[in-house]
């Protein structure tokens, strides 16, 4: 008996993936990128240029307390404007100057105020020596009065205070030394002195009978005037 025919099931071969093709520039097409976008990168805006110095720096502020020189503030400026600093930054480099300063003049009036101290207390300690502050005081004031006075001898009382402004301004009137000198220089204004010979009168040395009398005196011309 014959075989059956048998029929061999089909088999069904994959169809080739197409390849992608190219353009002739070597960019690959649509057709190779991913729906999300090329490796998923995302467009972005170039960014804003930086900041920089302003047509004309607005007014800069001080610490509590303090003022900004204003010409220094003017020379400086056109240096910020060199360095392209903004107001924010410039602002910056005034508050670290002004701190930095700060400082510095702080520990030279600190020094400037011990010092002053210290000539007070010695000050202090010679004027109880030579009889107390308020003698002492009445005696410079009478030196004052003497030195600073008008032509007809009274005291000039303006000229007396600027010189006490002064004193005090520079701290001379606490400096012992200053103090002292000046003491003395009133004690000497205001202590009366004895009054001594300067020599024979002139009158005292005529001899005798050669003295003229006071009409003789006033008109020695004169017909019949006599000596005394």
């Amino acid at each position: 008996m014959p075989p059956e025919d048998v029929t061999s099931p089909t088999t069904t071969t994959p169809s080739p993936t197409p390849t992608p093709t190219e353009t002739t520039t070597g960019e690959t097409t649509l057709l190779n990128r991913s729906p999300e976008g090329d490796a998923g990168h995302t467009p972005t805006t170039p960014p804003a240029p930086a900041p920089g110095a302003p047509e004309a720096y607005a007014d800069f502020t001080a610490p509590s307390g303090r003022e900004l020189d204003a010409d220094a503030i003017t020379a400086i400026k056109p240096l910020f404007k060199e360095l392209n600093l903004t107001q924010a930054q410039a602002q910056r480099l005034v508050d670290a100057y002004n701190e930095n300063a700060g400082k510095a003049f702080d520990k030279l009036y600190s020094g400037m105020r011990e010092t002053r101290a210290g000539w007070a207390r010695e000050t202090q300690t010679y004027l109880d020596s030579v009889g107390g502050a308020a003698s002492a005081k009445a005696e410079i004031g009478k030196a004052l009065n003497a030195v600073f006075a008008h032509p007809d001898g009274t005291p000039n009382a303006t000229a007396i205070a600027e010189f006490r402004s002064a004193m005090d301004m520079t701290g001379a009137g606490d400096n012992p030394a200053f103090v002292k000198a000046f003491y003395r220089m009133a004690k000497t204004f205001n202590e009366g002195k004895p009054v001594t010979g300067a020599g024979p009168s002139p009158e005292g040395q005529r001899p005798p009978g050669g003295r003229p009398s006071a009409a003789a005196a006033m008109y020695p011309k004169l017909a019949g005037t006599e000596t005394a």
